[in-house]
């Protein structure tokens, strides 16, 4: 990773725990699903990072390993 995408990476980081501190309540996705509209916002999407943040180093997962997602379509 060269140094100009951890500056980007660490503003994107910054940026959402940043909304997600001053404004929790706030929509972080809208999205269409089952035929209406749903809404997460800041602070549930937080807490899933959290969540899944805590699993992965739980499970041994350290930085600069590389870790694969797979979530359904």
């Amino acid at each position: 990773m060269s140094d100009a995408d951890t500056i980007t990476a660490m503003n994107i980081i910054y940026r959402f725990e940043h909304f997600a501190k001053v404004q929790p309540g706030k929509p972080a996705f809208i999205y269409f699903q089952d035929g209406s509209w749903q809404t997460i916002t800041y602070r549930q999407l937080a807490d899933s990072t959290e969540r899944f943040v805590s699993g992965l180093l739980g499970s041994g997962v350290t930085s600069g390993m590389t870790a694969a997602l797979l979530t359904p379509p």
